[in-house]
């Protein structure tokens, strides 16, 4: 299969091969940068970096370009197919360096790790990132990592060869588009998320050069089988499979909705403990704590359950009591039962403000006086 190279005279071919080469000597003007002496790095890159403002250019450049070709062509002073096949060789090896080079960086270790690393194992979910949750996600699993830098060096050496061009193209588009929506879904910066929409829409470009027979092989293609039913029971077997996938997941919808829906309680969310007594001797929380039998925080969340944390500041499953919690408003009354330690505590609680509590009571045979204070999340 080939490309349909008649249909390089026409205006969309001239404009995207024109477009795609611009981006092309960007890339590699920036990248020739990065090998020069340190002034010279910190000039270039600046000037040379592919952004927003470069795909402006681009845009403008090229639609005079195509402007200007398209009447040589007419005028029958322009090879079309010609210049084709030259942007068509520069568009592939670009791709194939340009996504080569990020298969290399995961193989050998210099993507989805860093010295920063150990600051996000030390750092608060909610306070991290999409960026940077998506580079600590992705580094959690090596062969994850692996396999992706393989197909991208293996369908980077197939954009090498025009016969193998459109199987790279099939093996790198699905590994780029995901690649492309996790960056600009998940706020990865501009730089990478620039470059990896620019090596999707080119890989998309490659494809749509061969339209006509994808749209034969996909949409035309008819097995030598015996039909089998009437055209009337197919379709409605075919409205079936949908329907079936949603309705059984609808039926869950709705049997979720006539359960009993969690109830909201004053105590929901994350409450500090201020120093407290247990057993007549203070016990007060410390950051690096981790004696499960101390309280720093205590979090209350639906329906009923609850779980304490030796360190106010961070929670570690390991070192952290669950329960359930019963709370009565009108009695004033709070009851916990710990799962893992088989203890209850039965207490008091007073409100002195929708941010402070006072928890006094028996956990076990140990007598307890808590304060809480609340903790915005």
């Amino acid at each position: 299969m080939t490309a349909n190279y008649p249909l390089s005279s026409k205006w969309y071919i001239l404009y995207f091969d024109a477009f795609f080469t611009c981006i092309t000597g960007g890339y590699l003007l920036y990248n020739v940068a990065l090998f020069t002496p340190e002034k010279g790095l910190l000039y270039n890159s600046a000037h040379l970096a592919v952004g927003y403002p470069y795909f402006i250019l681009c845009t403008v450049v090229c639609g005079i370009y195509t402007a200007i070709i398209h009447k040589r062509i007419l005028a029958g002073t322009f090879n079309a197919e010609k210049a084709h096949a030259v942007f068509f060789g520069l568009i592939r090896y670009w791709l194939a360096a340009g996504i080569c080079c990020y298969g290399f960086a995961k193989i050998l270790g210099q993507q989805f790790s860093g010295a920063d690393e150990i600051i996000l194992r030390d750092s608060l979910l909610g306070d991290v990132s999409g960026n940077y949750l998506t580079w600590y996600y992705f580094n959690f699993s090596q062969p994850f990592i692996l396999i992706i830098g393989y197909l991208q060096i293996a369908g980077s050496l197939l954009l090498l060869f025009r016969r193998t061009t459109l199987a790279g193209t099939f093996v790198l588009l699905p590994v780029m588009v995901t690649i492309a929506m996790i960056d600009f879904f998940y706020g990865v910066p501009r730089m990478p998320t620039l470059l990896a929409t620019a090596f999707t829409a080119t890989l998309c470009y490659l494809l749509l050069l061969h339209g006509r027979e994808l749209a034969a092989l996909f949409f035309k293609t008819d097995y030598p089988l015996p039909k089998v039913g009437r055209r009337g029971l197919n379709i409605v077997l075919r409205i079936g499979v949908v329907v079936f996938a949603f309705v059984s997941i609808y039926h869950d919808v709705l049997k979720y909705q006539r359960l009993p829906q969690p109830v909201t309680t004053v105590l929901d969310g994350k409450w500090k403990v201020e120093p407290s007594l247990i057993t007549g001797q203070a016990n007060l929380p410390h950051t690096g704590e981790t004696d499960a039998g101390k309280w720093g925080a205590i979090y209350f969340f639906g329906p009923g359950y609850c779980a304490v944390s030796a360190n106010a500041n961070y929670f570690d499953r390991t070192h952290s009591t669950f329960g359930r919690y019963h709370l009565d408003t009108s009695k004033h009354l709070l009851g916990i039962y710990f799962l893992h330690t088989n203890d209850s505590l039965r207490a008091s609680i007073d409100f002195i403000d929708t941010q402070t509590a006072l928890v006094k009571g028996i956990l076990g045979k140990d007598s307890v006086s808590v304060k809480l204070t609340r903790v915005k999340m």
